[in-house]
């Protein structure tokens, strides 16, 4: 992998693979950039502390909620798999906007100062991770994350809930809303959210 600070080692490499992970023969994902900050950052970091950088296998979350039954028995599925895979020195990295607001998103734009949209916005998404995390209202916080936030990381939430266990902690650190009108082409309001979640393991379910 390519990144601004010199090649990072990816692995695409998975073991006991069960039928809901599935490798990308086809090069499907080829040009997907998600994780191109990321890997930027890890290749920084280990270059400034002289270490080589830590290892990474990237996926990518499809659907993990069944749009007909409205079950998450994929996310559940996938969950134990990765507990199966992994020690509790791993760390899992998301990556994804948690809200998008404006037209070209399908919003019903509000006359709101961009502070009073961050607090309401930052409030909505406390809500929906207390929903998720501590409650276990999966389909309440899913269809929140996917009416309400717009969220990119809508698919990825349960799977997140069931890997993290019942004890699970999420913790917004940074959150601010950022200016896409110009990089969209588009009329403003056009905001996508900037922020930094912390999950803190509550142990395996």
């Amino acid at each position: 992998m390519k990144t601004p600070f010199g090649d990072l080692a990816v692995s695409t490499e998975v073991g006991n693979q069960p039928p809901e992970i599935r490798r990308d023969l086809a090069d499907l994902l080829k040009d997907e950039f998600s994780l191109d900050t990321f890997f930027g950052m890890l290749r920084l970091a280990a270059d400034l502390d002289h270490i080589e950088p830590l290892h990474v296998t990237p996926f990518y979350i499809g659907m993990t909620r069944n749009p007909v039954t409205g079950s998450f028995e994929i996310a559940r599925a996938v969950a134990r798999w990765l507990l199966d895979q992994w020690d509790d020195e791993t760390a899992i990295v998301t990556t994804g906007d948690v809200v998008h607001y404006g037209t070209v998103y399908g919003s019903e734009v509000a006359d709101a100062a961009l502070e009073q949209l961050e607090s309401q916005f930052r409030h909505q998404l406390e809500a929906l991770l207390g929903m998720a995390f501590r409650d276990r209202q999966m389909e309440e916080a899913y269809q929140i994350a996917q009416c309400k936030l717009k969220s990119d990381q809508r698919e990825i939430l349960p799977l997140l809930v069931y890997l993290l266990g019942e004890k699970a902690v999420a913790n917004i650190e940074v959150f601010a809303l950022s200016d896409y009108a110009n990089i969209l082409e588009t009329a403003p309001p056009c905001l996508v959210s900037s922020a930094l979640i912390a999950y803190k393991h509550g142990g395996a379910e």
